[in-house]
């Protein structure tokens, strides 16, 4: 099950990604969480969790997590993306 998944944060926001994918956004937002409580500065985790919260009309705190995700990798230009659609 999801729980026996390895601790890889890249992993967890593929998991989300496709549990939001599969219409499972609330399930997503609770795998990013988890996920985040154990690696709280990883960038793919707060875009992942930014979009997941924007489409559940969290729009506020979606932000905030998608701002984070650039700042915490400023280099890392995918992350600017989610965070240019969040703002439109």
């Amino acid at each position: 099950g999801v729980k026996n998944l390895p601790d890889n944060p890249v992993l967890k926001a593929r998991l989300a990604s496709a549990l939001q994918d599969a219409g499972r956004p609330h399930q997503a937002a609770n795998v990013l969480r988890e996920a985040m409580a154990r690696h709280p500065n990883h960038p793919q985790l707060h875009s992942a969790l930014g979009q997941v919260l924007d489409d559940l009309g969290e729009k506020p705190i979606g932000l905030r997590h998608l701002f984070h995700s650039v700042l915490l990798s400023l280099d890392n230009t995918s992350l600017y993306l989610p965070l240019a659609e969040g703002l439109a």
